[in-house]
């Protein structure tokens, strides 16, 4: 997963610009390339990105130092039943943290709120989509991934494309049209399979219609096997011997 850093803050409320650092080319294939939702992401939040070279933690090591300061302080010894949870407790920890002096800045971070604040932009207007979006295929178990769990599909969509919309709390499908073909809430197991129950009815009789018909086709087949064949071109049997008869020879009775 790409890392982020804003690498310059502006000098006062409402001016100057932030940057936002990434991976140019963290698979290492080709170039660096910001998404169209990556982009307009940056845009709204009047944000620059710079993209950086691969394997060159230097340019972005502050941020992910805080993100190691999380999981190594934070999150040891600490439950949480959900994404709520989650964000209550992580709300209410840094008013403990926030009180210790930083090592580095000899100094209390709740101590430089204030000049921190001067430097930033305030919040847009308008809230950045909160949609993870993607389009993929139904196939036959019409079933779509997101992160590592199985949601169930309505088994008319088999064949086509739809776009699944993720967020926090929910999974939904949307076949062309916008008509939804799933809705689920977000699970945060890993290794699940969410079905909902109509889809696996609709499933069942759909396979039950399918298996009439080919028992059907058998039947008729059955009951009349001299019905209309399809007539497949034969090749002359001689055409064989004269094969045969160039493999044998090496060719020469034809080159002569």
């Amino acid at each position: 997963m790409a890392r982020a850093q804003i690498s310059s803050l502006p000098s006062s409320p409402g001016q100057g610009e932030r940057r936002e650092g990434r991976d140019a080319n963290e698979a290492g294939v080709g170039r660096g390339r910001l998404t169209a939702g990556f982009a307009a992401f940056a845009g709204l939040l009047v944000a620059k990105i710079r993209l950086c070279r691969p394997r060159d933690p230097e340019a972005k090591g502050l941020v992910e130092r805080a993100n190691g300061y999380l999981e190594t302080s934070f999150l040891p010894g600490r439950t949480f039943s959900g994404p709520g949870d989650f964000n209550t407790q992580l709300t209410t920890w840094p008013a403990v943290a926030n009180r210790r002096v930083h090592r580095t800045l000899q100094t209390r971070p709740t101590e430089r709120w204030e000049a921190d604040r001067a430097g930033m932009l305030t919040l847009p207007p308008v809230d950045p989509p909160a949609w993870w979006r993607m389009q993929t295929r139904i196939g036959r178990d019409h079933y779509v991934r997101v992160d590592t769990n199985d949601y169930s599909v309505h088994p008319d969509a088999i064949g086509r494309i739809v776009t699944v919309l993720t967020d926090n709390d929910e999974v939904l499908a949307l076949a062309p049209g916008g008509v939804i073909v799933a809705r689920h809430p977000r699970c945060w197991a890993r290794h699940q399979t969410i079905t909902d129950p109509d889809h696996a009815e609709g499933g069942k009789t759909m396979r039950g219609q399918l298996q009439h018909h080919q028992q059907a086709a058998r039947q008729a087949t059955a009951q009349d096997p001299s019905g209309p064949l399809v007539e497949v071109e034969q090749r002359e049997l001689g055409s064989y011997d004269r094969l045969f008869t160039i493999i044998e020879g090496g060719g020469d009775s034809e080159a002569g």
